[in-house]
Order: structure tokens, then C-alpha cells, then sequence
């Protein structure tokens, strides 16, 4: 099964959680756009998808945030871009 990515990224001054084609947002903070993310995840996961959560840096790179494998983060994702 593969697995399905919430992206939380910013644009401008703002915070948005993209799956499939949707957008949620805008959130003020990357804290409120990952939470909602990882909320989002947790019930898909709940529905047997498998999925992750990835936050974009600002030097546009992807970390993983959360997993429904319950994986580790692999980057800061505490600190606000």
C-alpha cells in the first residue's frame, strides 16, 4: 500500500495543508497547519491509509512530521520558519 502525504507548506506570510488536489488554511502558524495536519492524518489512518505528514522547510526542503507507522520525525520541526 502506498503511502499518502498531508503537505503543510507556506505561501506568503501564511500556512496551508494540502492532500490529494485539497487545501486547508490558511493557518497563522506552521504549529496550527501542523496540527490540523496531523488531525486530518490521524483519521485517515484510522481508515486504513497509510499516511504521512510532511512539513516544508524554508529552503523548500520536506521532513517528515508524523507517520502512521508512528515513525520519528527526521528534521526541526519545532522551530518556526
Amino acid at each position: 500500500m502506498d503511502t499518502q502525504h498531508f503537505i503543510v507548506a507556506r505561501a506568503a506570510s501564511r500556512w496551508s495543508v494540502s492532500f490529494h488536489g485539497t487545501q486547508e488554511g490558511p493557518f497563522s502558524t506552521k504549529e496550527a497547519a501542523l496540527e490540523a495536519a496531523i488531525g486530518a492524518a490521524t483519521a485517515a489512518s484510522e481508515q486504513g491509509m497509510m499516511v504521512a505528514v510532511l512539513v516544508q522547510d524554508i529552503e523548500s526542503n520536506f521532513h517528515t512530521a508524523w507517520t502512521s507507522g508512528g515513525d520519528a520525525p527526521d528534521g526541526p520541526l519545532a522551530s518556526s520558519a
